[in-house]
């Protein structure tokens, strides 16, 4: 009976262990052919930002030697990280800019560190000080603060990987999601028009045509929103900006550095602010009125050499001429030591 029993209790394990082998040679070829279906559809994989991505970043800016890039799209899709470690060996670069978004509530978050006494540059623009637009990073510092864990962290460590090898990652590409929009629209899904390291930083991908499109874009939804919401006058847009110099101040205090910095445009773009926010009226007297340390594209011939085919973005194969250029320019400054 017990050799009997014995051999009985057998089989089902193999038809569990065959049963198991098979599905997942099934789940497999369904990936296989999915990941295949959508790369000849031109699809390719790219690492997809997120706020948990930017907290995996933000959480390595707890030292001196961190080098903390914060601002929107210009930085995010123009610093070449590689290009900064190779010039400045000693720091450290963190991408912490967001495309789309202005980025005091991250230079607040990092002022309210007590362990950051780091270097951060702050790509901004007069607009981008407007107080309407101080806290549109928040939802990125709220995640930080509250829901990023040692899990996430390790989580997001191998989604890195999972999305630099695969099409499949993308949330647009799962089962659910293409059955939704087939029934929906029918239309493919969107093609990013940029890529991303893991580091965050990436470049955007023009054409020549896109690049026009983009511009006129750009430009007319700027026109268009400056004439809706003029800029307050310079004189309550400086007083307000008494909270920016404050978390400057705290930041210094503890040892760290603080760079505004606005990089180059041009056609529309530059226009536009020149009339709606004349440098000399807001930029310039922000600077002085609170003894700040700035960069601007406007008063150095070396960062207006850089062609912006969209009038506001570098290529992306200037990405590394560009950093070397404007880190070049700190160290020159003595803002950074080489």
């Amino acid at each position: 009976m017990l050799l009997s029993t014995s051999s009985f209790e057998r089989k089902p394990n193999r038809f569990w262990l065959v049963s198991m082998t098979l599905s997942l040679l099934v789940a497999l070829a369904l990936c296989l052919t999915a990941e295949y279906y959508w790369r000849e559809q031109g699809y390719t994989p790219r690492i997809l930002d997120s706020a948990m991505l930017w907290s995996l970043e933000r959480s390595k800016a707890t030292t001196g030697n961190s080098l903390v890039f914060v601002g929107a799209s210009r930085t995010q899709f123009g610093i070449h990280p590689p290009t900064v470690k190779k010039l400045l060996p000693h720091y450290q670069p963190i991408m912490l800019a967001v495309n789309g978004m202005y980025p005091l509530s991250t230079l607040r978050n990092l002022a309210e560190d007590p362990q950051f006494n780091g270097t951060v540059l702050l790509d901004v623009d007069a607009r981008g000080m407007i107080k309407d637009f101080w806290w549109m990073q928040q939802p990125y510092v709220d995640y930080y603060e509250h829901q990023f864990t040692p899990n996430w962290y390790i989580h997001r460590l191998f989604l890195n990987v999972w999305q630099k090898h695969t099409v499949i990652s993308r949330d647009a590409m799962s089962i659910t999601e293409t059955i939704a929009r087939t029934l929906d629209t029918g239309r493919m899904p969107w093609k990013p028009n940029y890529e991303l390291k893991s580091s965050r930083a990436g470049h955007l991908i023009f054409t020549e045509e896109s690049a026009k499109r983009l511009a006129k874009n750009f430009g007319d939804q700027l026109e268009q929103f400056l004439e809706d919401h003029p800029p307050p006058p310079a004189d309550q847009w400086l007083q307000e900006l008494n909270l920016l110099a404050q978390w400057i101040e705290t930041i210094e205090n503890r040892g760290g550095k603080v760079i505004l910095y606005e990089p180059p445009v041009s056609g529309r773009q530059k226009s536009l602010a020149e009339s709606f926010l004349p440098k000399e009226q807001y930029w310039d007297q922000l600077i002085s009125t609170y003894h700040l340390t700035a960069i601007n594209y406007q008063e150095e011939p070396t960062l207006q050499a850089f062609e912006q085919p969209d009038e506001s973005h570098v290529k992306g194969d200037s990405r590394d001429e560009y950093t070397a250029a404007l880190i070049q320019l700190m160290i020159d400054k003595g803002l950074v030591e080489p």
